[in-house]
C-alpha cells in the first residue's frame, strides 16, 4: 500500500482521472464541425453575410503587390494573368 501512495503514483493517478474525465465530458465534435462547414442556404442569410463584408476595415491601407520574374521581363501572358488577378 505504501508503494501506491508515493508521489509518482499519485501524480499519475491524478492525471489519469483528469484525462478520463475530459474524454467523458468532451462535447460531440462532429456536430460542431458540421455546423461550422455548412454554407448558408437561404437568401436572407447570404444577404446578411454580404452586408458584413469588409466590416472593420475602416482604418486600413491598401496594398500594392509587385510581381517580378527571375527569368527577366514578364511575358505578355504573365502580364495578362497578373492584371486579371
Amino acid at each position: 500500500m505504501r508503494k501506491l501512495l508515493k508521489p509518482k503514483w499519485l501524480f499519475l493517478f491524478f492525471w489519469g482521472i483528469v484525462v478520463l474525465a475530459s474524454i467523458v465530458i468532451l462535447p460531440n465534435i462532429t456536430t460542431f464541425v458540421n455546423e461550422q462547414t455548412t454554407m448558408p442556404q437561404n437568401q436572407r442569410t447570404t444577404a446578411k453575410y454580404q452586408q458584413q463584408w469588409g466590416h472593420g476595415l475602416a482604418d486600413t491601407r491598401s496594398l500594392t503587390l509587385v510581381f517580378s520574374s527571375p527569368n527577366g521581363k514578364l511575358t505578355k501572358a504573365q502580364h495578362r494573368q497578373i492584371t486579371k488577378v
